[in-house]
């Protein structure tokens, strides 16, 4: 198989989440379990994770360490949204690496507020808007799907 990077180095034939369009996104895509002999739920579902982004003329990349649950809660969240006509999903990371709002506001106005922070300089965060379309919502839910399945959550709370 064939795979094509971003701009950023973003590998477009992995499974990701994507949020947004090819020219203005954000992009995260998980690489592996931090701790992959762990089997307990608190160490077993860290996965390191690339985040890159593009808009405005603004893109870079960074690594994060998000939880497999995190992905699920989020998951659930889109799922409910895309069924009606107002409301939001949140995918909001335990250690304040990234957060995502999706906010629908209407059938057809749906915006996605992306928090990026760094975890070395806390004060430190970029915040990016994001216009989504209803086929958005449904790209964002298949790559959700796509890691849960490469990324289970391991075991309960």
């Amino acid at each position: 198989m064939s795979h094509h990077r971003s701009n950023r180095g973003f590998d477009l034939g992995k499974p990701h989440v994507l949020v947004g369009h090819a020219s203005e996104y954000l992009a995260i895509e998980p690489l592996y379990r931090e701790y992959p002999d762990a089997d307990d739920y608190w160490d077993g579902n860290w996965v390191v994770s690339l985040i890159d982004f593009a808009v405005a003329g603004w893109s870079g990349s960074y690594t994060a360490t998000l939880r497999t649950d995190e992905f699920s809660r989020f998951y659930a969240e889109l799922l409910a949204l895309s069924r009606r006509s107002k409301g939001s999903a949140i995918f909001s990371s335990m250690e304040d690496w990234l957060q995502i709002r999706v906010k629908r506001k209407s059938i057809e106005e749906i915006e996605a507020v992306c928090v990026l922070k760094a975890r070395s300089h806390p004060l430190t965060r970029l915040e990016l808007s994001l216009d989504l379309e209803q086929e958005d919502l449904a790209r964002i839910i298949s790559g959700i799907e796509t890691v849960r399945e490469m990324f289970p959550v391991i075991s309960e709370p």
